[in-house]
């Protein structure tokens, strides 16, 4: 590797929180590139376990490849639990909002170039954010419902979203779906028709559906990971934040 790659591939990294709306402290970690400038940033929801290593991971890689990552820990009022219950989505886009003034602030962010990508349950809530926050012009969900959940619709409706296909027409960002075709949690038959009413509306949509592939393949160290597969997918998902998100 030349110097001037090793250069480009150092990157500040570390833990950091951030107050949400009633004062409740929201645990997140961030990595950037260690040079000077204001950088595109892309936000990583972690899957349904917490942020765990392999999502710090996730934004530490995203910072050698010129982006700042920004891992939220979504699941920090209603932590990983053995009922699968989760926070609302309401409470999960506020947290989420909150999270967005704060890496606005940081000097060295672009943040007119944001964009954001989640696992599993975090990325049914990158469709979620893509819809009603307004922050967002790429979008990479690995995975996420696009028509519902077993938990989201154990939500209590007061802080239950609509789904991401009822909230499609809200949608001006451009998106890569990243999926399997073996994946009994978010059959590929509902993500087409999710990808296809963005693109009535004028919005760019692509999905890549991995042949043999169940549910959560490109999580490193979990039980349904596909190494191969996996790396193909974070190829294109590198490949379509520099494309939309460049400068």
């Amino acid at each position: 590797m030349s110097a001037d790659v090793q250069d480009a591939q150092r990157i500040i990294a570390y833990d950091c929180s951030y107050p949400g709306r009633d004062g409740l402290t929201i645990e997140a970690h961030l990595a950037r590139p260690d040079r000077p400038g204001r950088h595109p940033a892309v936000v990583v929801m972690h899957a349904r376990r917490g942020l765990l290593p392999s999502f710090r991971d996730v934004a530490d890689d995203l910072a050698r490849e010129g982006f700042v990552g920004f891992a939220v820990a979504w699941q920090t009022r209603v932590p990983p639990n053995d009922d699968n219950i989760m926070p609302t989505d309401q409470s999960v886009m506020d947290d989420l909002a909150d999270g967005l003034a704060y890496l606005r602030a940081q000097p060295f962010v672009n943040s007119e170039r944001l964009g954001i990508m989640g696992y599993c349950a975090g990325g049914t809530m990158v469709y979620l954010a893509l819809s009603t926050l307004g922050a967002f012009t790429s979008g990479v969900p690995h995975y996420g419902s696009t028509h519902g959940s077993a938990e989201s619709r154990a939500i209590s409706p007061d802080g239950r979203l609509p789904t991401a296909y009822q909230l499609a027409d809200r949608v001006h960002a451009s998106l890569l779906i990243i999926g399997g075709d073996q994946d009994r949690a978010v059959p590929v038959e509902g993500v087409m028709q999710y990808c296809e009413k963005l693109r009535a509306n004028g919005q760019e949509c692509s999905v890549e559906i991995y042949p043999g592939a169940g549910h959560a393949f490109t999580i490193k160290g979990g039980r349904s990971y596909l190494e191969d597969a996996a790396e193909d997918a974070w190829r294109k998902t590198v490949a379509h934040f520099k494309r939309t998100l460049a400068a």
